[in-house]
């Protein structure tokens, strides 16, 4: 795999009551699935895991379903090309999937859309989840992606050797600039699933 590779697996992470299940994470797999063929999963990162432990389920949280897209770079050197499949093609996927979503369950719960980035060469791992309960909050949410990833990547990259995964939540058009830090995916969907409240004690608002 090349340094400023990308490449997006067919399988998605994701946790929620069957409603969600069905109307937001099989269609969207559906079309990830054609991303995936374009930009496939070679090597050992065919064989990787998220080695989650048990099924994460959100009861009476802050969230009421979480989906995430999987992607693997090549280095951190790979920001502009994960930054523009991220921007042309799977953020809208994930828009439209919620979009539809929203329009036939108006319950006012919150969900998550979010994107997890392994690096084929590095122990470290991000997660960035785009929190909201219309599709104009996650919309809002979701376009600080991009912002986000850039200094992500740049704290991935000066992390030590040992093996973690780095949580972003964004909600409201704001971000934690300091990652909360998990040992393992397992570690960091068990959070989401049970988070009573996205904390930012540090800020980054769109724009700034």
């Amino acid at each position: 795999m090349g340094e400023n590779s990308v490449t997006v697996s067919e399988s998605l992470i994701s946790f929620g009551p069957s409603h969600f299940l069905r109307g937001v994470v099989i269609p969207l797999a559906e079309d990830v699935e054609r991303i995936a063929k374009d930009h496939p999963v070679e090597g050992d990162d065919a064989e990787w895991s998220p080695g989650l432990s048990g099924n994460p389920q959100a009861g009476f949280t802050l969230l009421s379903g979480v989906v995430c897209v999987v992607a693997f770079i090549g280095s951190w050197a790979a920001k502009k090309a994960l930054d523009e499949l991220y921007t042309h093609k799977i953020g809208p996927l994930l828009r439209n999937a919620l979009s539809a979503y929203f329009h036939s369950h108006a319950t006012g719960k919150k969900y998550a859309v979010s994107l997890l980035v392994k690096n084929s060469s590095a122990r470290t791992s991000i997660v960035i989840a785009a929190i909201g309960s219309s599709i104009e909050e996650i919309e809002r949410s979701e376009s600080l992606i991009s912002s986000v990833l850039a200094s992500a990547l740049q704290r991935a990259s000066q992390s030590g050797g040992a093996s973690q995964v780095h949580l972003y939540t964004v909600e409201d058009g704001r971000s934690n600039i300091d990652p909360l830090v998990f040992a393992d995916i397992s570690g960091v969907m068990g959070h989401l699933s049970s988070m009573s409240s996205a904390k930012h004690p540090k800020l980054l608002a769109k724009g700034s």
